[in-house]
């Protein structure tokens, strides 16, 4: 633990001083064909995002509920201005209706808890011919592991050698804004609010250091490290090594993906965890097929610190993901013929026996989608969820998405 932690600390800030020194030298000599204030904000790119979503879940024995909602996401990004862009984002929800057999509770105002809001607010500076800086609030989960898909900070991107990239940088809050759920910054509960000491602990930082890197040797192997470390709270260093093959002569496709995690923990009731995950698969022309397995540590070991993402699996509901010594087994396969897809998913869960979630949960999963046009699409998904070992904790829940972008 006392090694990682050196390495976190020296490691993460490392790049952040070497690229800025660059930034401040050099990014002149790259800079792009000078442009007005004017016309970098008039010949700005916007996009957006208009659809309903709907979803009902039906629980044992009188716990019913359901909701639907409208939404608009609107995306504004301007030319570069020496190389400088401001980016912002848009995106608002318009309750449809909420039912719920329990009279005290509001399912749409729980998933929906900010009605309008800016997920995105950043301003990005490029240099050299790959790197850049952003800095605001910004999407985060095609880049990083962090849990959700916002993230209030700042980070750096290096790109210039063709086969690896880095990316290194601080949060400070994160959000999940998007069609079915508007958890702002911070949360009502403040759980996504570092600086928030209930949760995270009275000594802990109010800050997330990363890094993550993504080499790839050839065209057979992507290897993704990554680090992630809030002083005396957790710190996380794991990897993705993704393996794909092609045999042209029968087009096929097949490969895996194994994953490891290593999380030192810095809270005196949680002990360090070990875990991984192993994704096989198999595509011959519209078929696809997955399988998986992935184990977490057992006792009170911290295997999931608030901030880490819930990727070691195929499955949506993630029924006791985590939860302490628990090995889960899955299954899919995927059928896609233009512009219809469908899949069946499997997932069977056994850990320690708990008090909310028994002693091993299956989940049952089936989706479909269907592209209308280039910019309509829907999306129908169905779920059955059963527990063993506690009561009232099986559910069945339907979810639909329309959506046009433009």
């Amino acid at each position: 633990m006392i090694l990682f932690q050196v390495i976190a600390k020296k490691t993460l800030f490392l790049p952040i001083v070497i690229l800025f020194v660059s930034f401040l030298f050099l990014s002149p000599a790259f800079s792009e064909t000078k442009i007005s204030l004017k016309d970098a904000f008039l010949e700005g790119d916007l996009s957006g995002t208009v659809g309903t979503y709907y979803e009902y879940t039906r629980q044992n024995p009188n716990s019913n509920f359901g909701w639907a909602t409208s939404y608009l996401g609107l995306k504004y990004e301007t030319k570069p201005l020496n190389n400088l862009n401001f980016g912002a984002k848009l995106f608002a929800h318009g309750r449809i209706y909420s039912y719920s057999q329990d009279p005290l509770t509001v399912p749409y105002d729980r998933d929906i808890e900010t009605k309008v809001t800016l997920p995105e607010l950043y301003f990005s500076y490029s240099f050299f011919l790959n790197t850049r800086i952003v800095a605001g609030r910004y999407a985060h989960s095609r880049i990083t592991h962090i849990d959700d898909a916002q993230s209030q900070g700042a980070y750096i991107s290096f790109g210039e050698i063709e086969t690896l990239r880095f990316l290194t940088g601080f949060m400070l809050r994160f959000a999940e804004i998007d069609y079915d759920d508007s958890e702002d910054f911070g949360r009502n509960n403040n759980s996504q609010d570092l600086s928030d000491n209930v949760f995270y602990g009275e000594d802990s930082s109010p800050y997330l250091m990363f890094l993550e890197a993504v080499w790839e040797p050839s065209d057979l192997v992507t290897l993704n490290p990554y680090f992630m470390r809030q002083d005396s709270y957790a710190g996380v260093y794991g990897f993705d090594l993704d393996l794909e093959k092609k045999m042209e002569e029968y087009a096929i496709t097949y490969g895996a993906r194994f994953s490891f995690y290593h999380v030192a923990s810095e809270i005196e009731s949680y002990r360090d965890s070990n875990n991984f995950s192993l994704f096989p698969y198999l595509r011959k022309g519209p078929i696809e097929l997955t399988l998986g397995y992935a184990a977490f540590d057992d006792g009170n070991a911290l295997n999931k610190p608030l901030w880490f993402s819930d990727y070691f699996t195929v499955l949506d509901q993630q029924a006791g993901y985590a939860n302490p010594d628990s090995e889960k087994i899955f299954a899919k396969i995927k059928f896609i013929k233009g512009k219809f897809w469908a899949h069946c998913a499997y997932g069977d869960n056994n850990y320690d026996l708990s008090l909310t979630d028994g002693r091993s949960s299956q989940e049952y999963e089936f989706q479909l989608g269907y592209q209308v046009t280039s910019s309509i699409d829907f999306n129908l998904r169905l779920f059955n969820v059963e527990y063993q070992e506690v009561n009232d904790r099986d559910y069945q829940k339907a979810e639909t998405r329309l959506r046009l972008k433009f």
